[in-house]
């Protein structure tokens, strides 16, 4: 049914018992047009616009005009919000709320009071990408790799391979969850022996953010750029991504995958050649804090990491430095390391391994807490399916499978699902929520 603005006024003063003669201090045509403008632009504009553009609303970016403007949603009631809302697609088919496809929209709340069965999604984390863009990454030879692992065809830089998984990760996983990304140098990094070689940004290359992917592939360099220059300033590049991060929501998980093919230098105040030359210690406060004070985890990837000792000679790398240990202690730091005892971080030779590595982060980085929108349910009344199999209510998560409300205590706006319903739940991406509105 497609309301126009003088059937929504004349609902709405029937469903509130309004007089259609307004006197002095009553609530006027133009007031309600002006509510109903603003509940569109707060809850349902956002709403559409995260939904991978799959839906529209007829004239949801003009204002209502009384007797013109097509409106389309909602039938309302009084102090209750929105009760019925119907999207049409561009075929034409009218969609109500819980039957549409929002994978990354949130969850699809029904207010009012009642019994509600709804399908909510997981929240996506906040996750930036801290990237290695040295000039390691593109010199001849070392800079190069048999990324397919098929000696037969031609090796490509480690840049090369770095930029095409960040692609295929951000598609993969770009509507599950909020990628930004950090260079670490800058692009404005030369290959002179000094500090120019390790400055970094202070402000994030990519801010995170939902469906990411294009943003991202236009701010770092592009696949098949060989003029990388600059030293491996790791600390200087968590730290930016870090506080990007801690401006987040802190209810929303939050976590940095850092990807590097040497061994941290360029620590601050130092001066040539210690820049270079002395493994920069600070990495491992930087990371161990953001997880020990901040909550934001580290997880680790090598680009062909070698477990050796380095020489000590004026190379530009840090001396009698095991990188592989060093990054086997970073990944520990950062409260993500992998259980094999033997290889904390994720380390790979090629540019399968590499793909293969960041999507297990990004499975594992996937969060298992739903919002619920409205903390104003009766707690005992909700139940929880995963892919049709009934889910239990638990009160461990640590070793219970199950859920659990984030706040077992209240408000009841977000629940928790553990152990193997959480697996259950990524690899679903959503999960049916039944719940009584008080």
């Amino acid at each position: 049914m497609v309301w126009t603005a003088d059937d929504l006024v004349a609902a709405v003063r029937v469903r509130a018992q309004m007089p259609d003669a307004a006197g002095d201090g009553a609530i006027t045509d133009a007031d309600i047009l002006t509510l109903a403008n603003e509940e569109i632009a707060l809850r349902l504009v956002p709403l559409v616009r995260r939904s991978r553009g799959d839906y529209f609303v007829s004239t949801h970016d003009v204002d209502i005009v009384s007797g013109t403007a097509s409106y389309r949603v909602p039938t309302r009631a009084q102090t209750s919000g929105l009760r019925e809302l119907t999207i049409v697609d561009p075929s034409g088919r009218e969609w109500p709320v819980p039957q549409m496809h929002l994978e990354d929209a949130g969850p699809a709340q029904i207010y009012g009071g009642g019994w509600d069965a709804v399908r909510f999604y997981m929240e996506g984390p906040n996750v930036v990408l801290v990237l290695d863009k040295s000039g390691s990454m593109v010199s001849d030879p070392n800079g190069f790799w048999d990324h397919d692992n098929d000696p037969g065809t031609a090796p490509v830089t480690r840049w090369s391979s770095l930029h095409t998984v960040v692609e295929t990760l951000t598609t993969d996983f770009g509507d599950a969850i909020n990628f930004g990304a950090h260079l670490f140098p800058s692009v404005n990094a030369t290959a002179q022996y000094s500090f120019e070689s390790c400055i970094v940004d202070a402000n994030i290359t990519v801010a995170v953010a939902a469906s990411n992917k294009d943003a991202i592939l236009a701010g770092i360099p592009a696949e098949d750029n060989v003029t990388l220059r600059g030293g491996t300033p790791i600390a200087s590049g968590v730290i930016v991504a870090v506080d990007h991060l801690k401006t987040l929501d802190p209810l929303v998980p939050r976590a940095i995958v850092l990807v590097t093919d040497g061994a941290a230098n360029c620590a601050a105040g130092a001066e040539a050649p210690e820049l270079f030359e002395v493994y920069d210690e600070n990495v491992h406060t930087v990371v161990g804090d953001a997880f020990t004070i901040d909550g934001i985890p580290t997880y680790v990837v090598g680009v062909g990491i070698a477990d050796v000792v380095s020489s000590t000679e004026q190379d530009g790398n840090p001396d009698s430095t095991n990188t592989f240990s060093r990054l086997n202690e970073l990944a520990t730091d950062g409260g993500k390391p992998r259980s094999d005892p033997s290889q904390k971080f994720y380390n790979t030779i090629n540019q399968i391994e590499l793909a293969a590595a960041l999507g297990e982060i990004a499975f594992d980085a996937l969060t298992c807490i739903i919002p619920l929108e409205s903390s104003q349910i009766a707690p005992g009344g909700t139940g929880v399916e995963v892919d049709g199999a009934p889910i239990p209510f638990v009160t461990d998560c640590s070793t219970q499978d199950g859920w659990m409300y984030t706040n077992p205590q209240g408000p009841f706006d977000a629940i928790r699902l553990c152990g193997s319903a959480c697996g259950g739940l990524k690899l679903v991406g959503e999960a049916s929520i039944t719940v009584c509105q008080l």
